[in-house]
């Protein structure tokens, strides 16, 4: 079937059975994060999914608070879009994949994780670190 959007410039992604069929149940469970107004972006978690004349429509319901409603999958940021390929992390440089974060509800995007050395280890204890710091320091 054909997704169809209103009012939308180009086509939404949507993913797809290996047949080419929508794939319905990819979407249930997934955060989201839905603009409800120009000013007010809800996360929303995904309670269903259908078609409806050529739409996808999903199933929300809000993280924090009560109530459910159909939206069509254009008016929603998915977290981890199943319609999307799986990022490929590259050696050294493992990436964050998109999620929603937990505070603001907004979609923060794929940002590479810093590469962190080892420390090397010392067979001091910390009252003897402190004390070589306090040697070391002049008072001017």
């Amino acid at each position: 079937m054909h997704i169809v959007d209103t009012a939308s410039p180009q086509a939404t992604l949507v993913a797809r059975t290996e047949d080419g069929k929508v794939d319905l149940d990819a979407y249930i469970g997934l955060n989201a994060a839905y603009k409800a107004t120009d000013n007010l972006t809800v996360g929303v978690v995904i309670k269903d999914a259908r078609t409806r004349f050529g739409h996808l429509d999903l199933l929300v319901s809000p993280r924090d608070g009560m109530g459910k409603q159909w939206v069509e999958r254009k008016n929603l940021t998915i977290a981890l879009d199943p319609a999307k390929p799986a990022p490929t992390p590259t050696l050294g440089h493992p990436t964050v994949t998109d999620a929603l974060d937990d505070e603001t509800g907004t979609v923060v995007p794929d940002i590479p994780a810093p590469v962190v050395e080892p420390v090397e280890e010392t067979h001091t204890n910390l009252a003897d670190e402190v004390r070589a710091i306090i040697n070391r320091a002049t008072i001017k």
